[in-house]
């Protein structure tokens, strides 16, 4: 078990790092028309999402995935040495989990987002359960 939550861990800290890399290289709005053109096909759905390209957004976005791409490495370094940083997951999971929150809440309070940010939604409320479910049966061996 201890290998899978490693493996899963070093998997998730990649994809996390490398979506902030691409956020702070070509945007916000490049990265998440490509990733909303995949999501789109996949549950045939308009692949255009506006709101990213201006200016205010792209710089707040650009700064705060500078903070994405330092934690999905941390996340890898937890991954690739489990035995040392075990006791870090719950608080590295607990930290997606909580922007999944606050993604709920703006749906609640702003409203219904495009079918990507939902994809993403649901990712983030129901990975760290996962994640938090093996790394208990990871401690118990």
């Amino acid at each position: 078990m201890k290998h899978l939550l490693s493996f899963l861990l070093i998997l998730f800290g990649v994809v996390v790092a490398c979506i902030a890399a691409s956020m702070i290289l070509t945007g916000p709005d490049a990265t998440g028309n490509l990733f909303a053109r995949i999501v789109s096909s996949i549950f045939n759905t308009d692949p255009v999402l506006t709101g990213l390209g201006n200016a205010n957004a792209d710089s707040e976005l650009r700064f705060y995935s500078a903070f994405f791409f330092v934690y999905g490495l941390f996340v890898v370094k937890v991954g690739s040495n489990l035995n040392e940083y075990t006791n870090w997951v719950p608080p590295i999971i607990g930290v997606f989990f909580l922007g999944g929150l606050a993604r709920l809440l703006s749906y609640y309070l702003i409203g219904e987002p495009h079918i990507f940010f939902q994809v993403l939604l649901a990712l983030e409320l129901l990975l760290p359960p996962l994640f938090f479910g093996i790394w208990k049966l990871a401690k118990k061996k």
